[in-house]
């Protein structure tokens, strides 16, 4: 039997042999409008999401359980519009509504994470089992978080036990041998809060291989590659644990401690990875304090310490040699101002120093950047249907002297249905220690070579959105506007054989957004959303942009059953459009490569029991596609594969 048809077969095992048919006792649909979650990311302060200034998506636990993800890059991916990732070098790389990961700030309960390669954080730092909510704002939120959040906010927010006694237990399997095993683990008594989460993971490597030529178009030619490529998809295993205490002293203090590591090792593919594999090391340490004065006013007082390794581990010697150590030390300072019903005052100091060293400097070096906050923002409510939020953030940095970065959203609510939402922000990227200091011999084939008279990038971001919220149907659109000043971009030098750091000119980004979502029967729920991007990358008419302008996700959802005895049947899909990018030759002749457009769809059945038991089983990317030639720039998708997880939540069984 193929495996397609065992999976297949599975599946039809898990559905139970019950009429679908009204039941008084069926599971009642929640809000799939999200509108009543709360959210901090946008204002720092919490707020419903119907009540945020500033347009807010949310992904929620029930979601996350849902969708079942292996990691978090598909969540992100199968959940948003406007996101795309392509593999540069085997490492995940991000696209959000046409920026890269340089653009694109991703937190841990609000607190920033060391470590990137290729722009991108190490996204096995992520354990989608230990995920509540995450919070994403697309636009530059620099007033509230400085350098870095030019293009938008990703903020992940970790579980935090509300039961006196928890056990969670998850196990999951799939295809090029996946294995992952959680844990999470929670103690909530009198004063006392207790968190612990576990996840051990491992994949092993895959091949993709070519079914046509990578072709080169030519205004006069066309050039085909005399050979069909393979590429080694390079798996691995990881560790990551996380624990957080949390302890209520009086009704006016409490404090909060966390601490998390990560060891992730790479199976290096081909010759090297029979001598070298190698290896990430995290560390993670948070300490948050909050006093309430009175009613109206409270501080938040933090110090989070984040560090970075990568090792590599030649196991014929069992030798291990540290090639990159990056760290980060926040301190911060929030009072929160409650002036009358109408207004609420949210100030802010920050302190960040950051150090680097790797092996993309000259050997030894370590490079250090400081920079010193003040920060203001205003909620005021006018009238009943008027918020108006404004802000402004001055940064001194040790390199650059200071900046300013003023914000102004506004909400109005048109009717109890419709609400209305503009935001202009003055946003900044300060050029990276990597863009200011490597020199660096990239194997032989060309140089790259850093820039210490970079200057900051700047923008100034617009967007205007309205909703639609009525029963159970929800209709968002948005528009937005991007303008980048002193862009920094890699150029090549005219013998191609170096690339430097530059700041290029100005990029103009815009686009639009539309999600909906809504409920046709009781037991049904539908999502959608799409976004066109376009990124303004274009010379002489050439499209240079590796952006895919159209992006869609589609997810849909049925339940039937008695409560306590419950199937689900998942359906999610994403679609990318094709897309002609041009490249310059090394005699100065442009070329075009095509990129076709594609779909990937997933399908899983689950069978729950209680809210406690639940066995999952689904296929991934149903319709197996695959590129035909792969590329940094493709999907790097390897066909049709198939997974099965078994979940148990025993603090459910605990409070029945």
């Amino acid at each position: 039997m193929s495996r397609g048809k065992r999976v297949f077969h599975l599946l039809c095992i898990l559905l139970p042999a019950v009429s679908v048919q009204a039941q008084t006792d069926t599971l009642v649909t929640e809000d799939i409008t999200h509108l009543r979650e709360v959210v901090v990311t946008g204002t720092r302060t919490p707020k419903l999401v119907k009540d945020s200034p500033v347009l807010t998506r949310v992904i929620t636990a029930k979601d996350i359980r849902k969708l079942n993800p292996a990691t978090f890059r598909s969540l992100l991916e199968m959940e948003l519009p406007g996101i795309e990732f392509t593999s540069n070098a085997n490492v995940p790389n991000i696209n959000l509504q046409g920026l890269d990961g340089n653009y694109v700030l991703f937190l841990v309960d609000g607190e920033r994470i060391a470590g990137e390669t290729r722009n991108n954080i190490d996204y096995d730092l992520l354990n989608p089992n230990n995920i509540e909510r995450v919070e994403i704002v697309k636009g530059s939120l620099s007033t509230l978080y400085g350098s870095n959040a030019m293009g938008g906010v990703i903020n992940i927010i970790t579980k935090k036990n509300t039961r006196p006694l928890h056990l969670g237990l998850n196990a999951r399997a799939g295809s090029f041998g996946e294995q992952q095993y959680a844990l999470n683990a929670g103690l909530n008594r009198g004063q006392l809060n207790s968190q612990t989460s576990a996840l051990w993971k491992t994949i092993r490597n895959y091949t993709l291989e070519d079914r046509e030529y990578l072709t080169r178009i030519y205004p006069d030619k066309v050039i085909a590659d005399p050979v069909l490529r393979k590429k080694e998809v390079e798996g691995g295993k990881s560790l990551n644990l996380e624990q957080k205490l949390a302890y209520r002293f009086s009704d006016l203090l409490s404090s909060e401690v966390k601490g998390t590591y990560l060891q992730r090792e790479r199976f290096n593919a081909g010759a090297e990875g029979t001598v070298l594999h190698n290896l990430y090391y995290s560390y993670n340490a948070l300490l948050r304090n909050s006093l309430r004065l009175d009613e109206r006013n409270h501080l938040d007082l933090s110090y989070n310490f984040s560090r970075y390794d990568k090792v590599n581990f030649y196991h014929r010697i069992d030798l291990k040699e540290k090639d990159y150590t990056h760290h980060l030390h926040n301190l911060r300072l929030i009072s929160h101002n409650r002036l009358t019903s109408r207004q609420m005052l949210t100030s802010g100091a920050e302190f960040l120093s950051e150090t680097l060293s790797t092996y993309m400097f000259q050997s030894g070096e370590k490079f250090s950047a400081d920079s010193y906050t003040l920060y203001t923002q205003h909620d005021f409510t006018p009238a009943e249907r008027l918020n108006l939020l404004t802000g402004v953030r001055w940064d001194k940095h040790s390199n650059y002297g200071g900046n300013l970065s003023p914000s102004v959203s506004l909400k109005y609510t048109l009717s109890r249905a419709v609400t209305l939402r503009t935001t202009y922000a003055g946003g900044f990227r300060s050029p990276s220690l990597k863009e200011l200091h490597t020199n660096w011999d990239h194997l032989g084939m060309f140089q790259i070579i850093g820039n210490p008279h970079l200057k900051p990038e700047k923008s100034r971001t617009f967007s205007l959105s309205g909703d639609y919220s009525r029963g159970k149907m929800y209709v968002s659109a948005s528009l937005f506007r991007n303008l980048i000043h002193d862009k920094l971009n890699l150029l090549w030098n005219a013998a191609n054989d170096t690339i430097y750091y530059q700041n290029t000119g100005r990029q103009i980004l815009k686009g639009a957004e539309l999600n909906t979502a809504f409920s046709p029967l009781k037991n049904w729920k539908v999502q959608m959303g799409y976004t066109y991007t376009h990124d303004g990358r274009r010379e002489d008419g050439r499209n240079l942009s590796y952006t895919r302008p159209h992006t869609a996700v589609f997810k849909t959802d049925y339940t039937f059953g008695k409560t306590g005895h419950r199937t689900v049947i998942s359906l999610n899909g994403k679609y990318l459009s094709s897309t002609d990018v041009y490249s310059e030759d090394n005699e100065g002749a442009y070329y075009k490569i095509h990129y076709p457009g594609y779909s990937t769809w997933r399908l899983q059945v689950s069978r729950h029991y209680k809210d406690y038991l639940a066995l999952s089983a689904g296929l991934n990317n149903i319709f197996n596609y695959t590129p035909a030639v792969n590329s940094f720039y493709s999907s790097g998708s390897a066909g049709r594969t198939f997974f099965i997880s078994l979940n148990l939540d025993s603090g459910l069984i605990f409070s029945n």
